[in-house]
């Protein structure tokens, strides 16, 4: 049954119309908490199936299951809810242009503000009747509540007319959006992986790992923020947190282990056990929110803190040279929240690497449809996934919005042919979907930002882009919908190697000696020596702090014999002087 449109507003961020109807099988319900009388007001409906937020904000999304009999019947049945005192409010779930149901909390409006400062907000609210409800961490952003009598839409209207509001949109919630093919099947002892060819299982051999490797394993100073679950504190996963997890890093009141966060952890950097990670010398930060329930506003908020860590080249107290996202998980629909704060973020330098989707279709798709949008200047990646044969993964989502294809497993029944990752409990599982694909790139994105990381985003993307396998035999009638090609980790690191002025060797010296170059004679000018070296390595120096030492005695680097070498040449004038690091 159509039904007419039902609510307008414009998004000031775009100035487009945004044009939503309401829903008759989904419903969005609010209550205290931890009501449990609520809950079983709710549930006791055998019309609806219930799916209660697993963080403690009291949300409930109601859908009509099949024993339903008329829309007569659903309606009397959320008339009873509405009415009920249990229940904050109950509204319809919207149906957006594209067809994608996007949940929005009854009574809720999130704001973003042009200026930080909370009394500033406070005027503006306090003269369009609306009163705060929530601060987020994202300076000027609030989630606020119409007067009584007052629709979530009216308000954002009232609140467009400000020039101190950026935009205003319903508070959109995310439920179940991360992007697996849910692992069903554990893996003991290793017993599917043994006899590996050069030791890799086969989705790092179908990349090249081992010939990446040659060139760099990744640089402690590069940085994946992954942000998804809290991930379990796995065997493999020793040593390779950027920082402990603490409050700085949680965007959800839900702690639970996540399988999901596990999974892509280990993909990127796990060394131990019985699994290997892409990228075992970089570092990964997890940046935990709720992809099972959960405000996209929250979600924005971790984002907008990898955008502020990146300004700053730091995280947790320690140095950070470049950040790359892992982010393998869908919204529903152009979101502003979420638009926005992935704009900041690519502006700040951060490559955000996109799950291209498991609806096995070329359907809208968001937030990975926005790599081919220039308003994200190359900075976001899309990767759809490809079996152990170089085929689509029959779950895999496909359209001219993916930029590449790595490898995500068959799928169902999970054997051998899907990707070993890590697991709850120090375990080990096998999984597929983009989820599993999209780490793949990011680790590799990581590793080639360890060999130059002075490449911008868009440079970044195009080089990964370029130096794919093509694929396109293994995919006829896919042409243009699966990218450039599958994933090829060493081509991409020795494209990094060789956009360098100078070329790296990738050895670093041994034993303390300082290695040979040709241009240079043993009595090159003077010997200056600095001491710092950054806490991460016996090797690396943080050239960050050379750059600045440096430049106090009036000297910048005109030559470098490579990022893990102990040697830096400089020019002052007509000398050449060499630098060593103790």
């Amino acid at each position: 049954m159509q039904r007419p449109i039902a609510h307008r507003y414009r998004d000031k961020s775009t100035g487009r119309t945004v044009v939503l109807n309401d829903s008759w099988t989904e419903f969005v319900a609010l209550a205290a908490p931890e009501d449990a009388e609520a809950l079983a007001a709710v549930t006791d409906q055998n019309v609806l199936s219930v799916t209660r937020s697993t963080n403690s904000d009291g949300v409930f999304i109601l859908k009509v299951n099949s024993e339903a009999e008329s829309e007569q019947q659903i309606k009397a049945t959320i008339d009873r809810l509405q009415s009920s005192n249990l229940l904050t409010a109950v509204t319809p779930a919207l149906i957006d242009a594209e067809g994608m149901t996007r949940y929005a909390l009854p009574d809720r409006v999130v704001v973003q503000f042009a200026s930080p400062k909370r009394a500033r907000a406070q005027a503006v609210l306090s003269r369009k009747g609306a009163s705060f409800v929530r601060e987020f961490r994202s300076p000027g952003m609030y989630e606020v509540q119409p007067a009584v009598g007052m629709s979530v839409f009216e308000l954002i209207e009232a609140l467009n007319e400000s020039e101190d509001v950026n935009f205003a949109e319903p508070s959109y919630y995310g439920v179940n959006d991360q992007e697996i093919r849910a692992s069903v099947r554990s893996v003991a002892n290793g017993s599917d992986e043994e006899g590996l060819e050069d030791g890799l299982p086969w989705n790092l051999r179908k990349i090249a790992v081992g010939g990446a490797w040659a060139i760099s394993t990744g640089a402690p100073t590069i940085v994946v923020a992954v942000v998804d679950g809290w991930p379990d504190d796995h065997p493999a996963l020793q040593g390779k947190f950027l920082a402990p997890l603490a409050a700085d890093f949680l965007f959800t009141s839900d702690r639970t282990p996540s399988s999901h966060a596990t999974n892509i952890c280990g993909l990127v950097c796990a060394d131990q056990g019985q699994i290997a990670g892409i990228a075992p010398g970089v570092r990964i930060l997890p940046l935990v929110v709720n992809l099972r329930s959960q405000t996209y506003a929250e979600r924005a908020d971790a984002i907008r803190w990898v955008a502020r860590a990146a300004s700053e080249n730091s995280a947790g107290g320690r140095p950070v040279r470049r950040f790359v996202a892992s982010c393998s998980w869908r919204v529903s629909g152009d979101i502003a929240v979420i638009r926005t704060a992935l704009q900041e973020a690519v502006a700040a330098g951060v490559l955000i690497v996109f799950s291209a989707g498991n609806d096995g279709d070329a359907g809208a798709h968001y937030p990975s449809d926005y790599s081919r949008d220039a308003a994200f200047g190359g900075g976001i990646l899309c990767v759809a996934a490809t079996d152990q044969d170089d085929r689509r993964a029959g779950y895999s989502n496909y359209s001219n919005s993916v930029d590449l294809t790595a490898p995500g497993g068959d799928g169902l029944p999970f054997d051998e042919r899907d990707i070993l990752c890590a697991d709850l409990a120090g375990s080990y599982t096998e999984a597929a979907g983009t989820s599993i694909a999209a780490p793949h790139a990011a680790a590799v994105a990581a590793l080639v930002l360890s060999v130059n990381p002075d490449l911008d985003c868009a440079t970044l993307k195009a080089l990964l882009k370029a130096s794919v396998d093509d694929v396109g035999v293994f995919n006829p009638g896919f042409a243009g919908r699966l990218g450039t090609g599958r994933l090829n980790a060493a081509k991409a690191v020795s494209a990094a190697r060789d956009s360098l002025a100078v070329p790296t060797d990738p050895e670093p010296p041994q034993d303390g000696a300082v290695p040979a170059d040709d241009t240079a004679s043993e009595g090159d000018g003077p010997s200056v020596r600095v001491d710092t070296v950054t806490s991460d390595s016996d090797v690396v120096p943080e050239i960050r702090v050379v750059r600045s030492t440096l430049a106090a005695a009036g000297l910048e680097i005109q030559k470098t014999t490579g990022w893990e070498l102990l040697e830096v040449r400089v020019a002052r004038e007509e000398e050449i002087v060499t630098l060593h690091f103790d």
